[in-house]
């Protein structure tokens, strides 16, 4: 039997004010929390932060552990298994919103915003309007049923 790859990623749902930040690949109808891979000891917080720096030149504040999510996506005909380490972080209100990489765009997005758009994993969807709300969520996102 053939091995699914894995992977572990950093997330956020990084607010500024009652906004928050999301990404899309350039062509794509869905959007997705910023963060990316954790390399080798490497720090999942600090993986995150490097992220946000590289991406989009952001440096975040108040930054703590909030959940982690399984996902499984198809990826080039290959099912991947996802483990993120989710984070809430605070951007600096004043921050210029942008990305640093030509095939990604970035924005900040209310809670009406969010509520009617494809958010991928969509597990993360309604934890991200609840977080948006004041709400505490799960600490453990599993796989949709």
């Amino acid at each position: 039997m053939s091995r699914v790859p894995f992977i572990a990623i950093a997330r956020g749902f990084l607010l500024c004010g009652d906004t928050a930040l999301l990404c899309r690949a350039k062509g794509y109808d869905f959007w997705f929390l910023p963060g990316g891979g954790i390399e080798d000891n490497e720090d999942a917080q600090a993986a995150l932060r490097r992220e946000l720096r590289e991406e989009n030149g952001i440096e975040l504040e108040d930054v703590s552990y909030i959940t982690t999510v399984q996902n499984r996506f198809l990826d080039k005909g290959v099912f991947v298994n996802e483990i993120g380490l989710v984070f809430q972080a605070r951007i600096p209100g004043g921050t210029v919103i942008q990305s640093l990489e030509d095939h990604m765009e970035s924005g900040l997005f209310s809670r009406e915003d969010v509520r009617s758009m494809t958010i991928l994993p969509a597990t993360l969807k309604q934890a991200l309007i609840d977080v948006m709300d004041g709400k505490s969520i799960p600490a453990f996102i599993g796989l949709e049923d």
